[in-house]
């Protein structure tokens, strides 16, 4: 199964609150902080190139083929696979 990855900048709000409301959700993923220029660089490259995320925070699920962009469609991703 491809696992999921959370882009994000590890200094503002918003994405603070993605990165707990995902660590608490008990889904897998793995984190990518942009927090150089060199990431920067790659990730807008990837934005531009390969239709990657237009902004932080994104989530990546590998199973869909799918970017999650923004803490709503985050909120709403943990919330229809954590539904009981």
């Amino acid at each position: 199964m491809a696992k999921a990855i959370f882009y994000y900048f590890p200094y503002t709000e918003e994405n603070k609150k993605a990165k707990k409301l995902l660590e608490n959700s008990g889904l897998e993923f793995e984190t990518f902080a942009i927090d150089s220029r060199e990431k920067l660089a790659a990730i807008a490259y990837d934005a531009l190139i390969h239709d990657g995320p237009k902004r932080a925070p994104a989530l990546w699920d590998g199973a869909e083929g799918k970017f999650y962009v923004g803490l709503k469609e985050i909120e709403n991703y943990i919330s229809d696979r954590t539904k009981k």
